[in-house]
């Protein structure tokens, strides 16, 4: 089971270019976020569950389960209203 940082919004960041990823979460740790990554929309489905992030930054090109997948999935789940999410193209 994970444990989290009181207070430190946990932000998840998706993207399988893993420039992106390192780029956005130095920055959003500077901010004083938790992060959280996943290379493919797949792992993202998996870390929404296990983190529960109140926002997330999602790539919306990636092989396999795409952005538009994880949004999907979100929409099913409910999980779209209770995390605020930017989109990459």
């Amino acid at each position: 089971m994970l444990h989290f940082e009181r207070d430190r919004p946990r932000i998840l960041v998706v993207d399988d270019d893993p420039m992106v990823p390192d780029i956005v979460t130095t920055r959003l740790s500077l901010a004083g976020c938790t992060t959280y990554s996943a290379r493919d929309g797949l792992a993202a489905v998996e870390r929404i569950r296990e983190v529960r992030p109140v926002a997330m930054v999602l790539d919306i090109n990636m092989p396999g389960l795409d952005g538009f997948g994880v949004l999907k999935h979100m929409k099913i789940t409910g999980s779209i209203r209770s995390i605020a999410t930017l989109e990459l193209c």
